[in-house]
C-alpha cells in the first residue's frame, strides 16, 4: 500500500480489502469514502458491499468498464448493475448515460447519507 500526498490510497488489485477499508473509513465518520474499479472485479467486492448495505454505511462505489480506446475488450455484461442491485438490499444502483446523467449521479450520491451507493 503506497500513500501519495496523504489523500489517496492505492491498493492494487484488492478489490475485497478496498472495499473493507471503505467500509472502516465509513464506521469512523471523519470521511466520506469513494473506492473505484473496474465492473468486471464487482464480484469481489460483493461482501464489503452487502456489509455496507446492512450497516446503513454512506460509501461511494464506482465501477467503469474497460475502454474500447485502450485496447481492452469490456468483459463486464450489460446487466451485470441490475443483477447486483437485485441481490444487495439496501444499495442505491445508478447508471448514468451520459455527462448530464453523470453529474446528477453524483449529487444524488453525495447527498446519499444512509446507504452505499454503487454507480456503473
Amino acid at each position: 500500500m503506497s500513500a501519495e500526498l496523504g489523500r489517496r490510497t492505492s491498493i492494487r488489485v484488492r478489490e475485497h480489502g478496498m472495499g473493507a477499508i471503505l467500509n472502516g473509513l465509513a464506521l469512523h465518520r471523519g470521511v466520506r469514502p469513494v473506492g473505484s474499479t473496474f465492473l468486471i472485479f464487482s464480484d469481489y467486492m460483493r461482501p464489503p458491499i452487502r456489509l455496507a448495505a446492512l450497516c446503513d454505511l454512506p460509501v461511494i462505489y464506482v465501477f467503469t468498464t474497460t475502454p474500447s480506446a485502450s485496447g481492452g475488450r469490456s468483459h463486464a455484461s450489460a446487466d451485470r448493475a441490475a443483477r447486483f442491485a437485485a441481490r444487495v438490499p439496501n444499495l442505491v444502483v445508478i447508471r448514468p448515460a451520459d455527462a448530464t446523467e453523470t453529474v446528477e449521479a453524483w449529487r444524488m450520491a453525495i447527498l446519499s447519507r444512509s446507504s452505499p451507493v454503487r454507480s456503473c
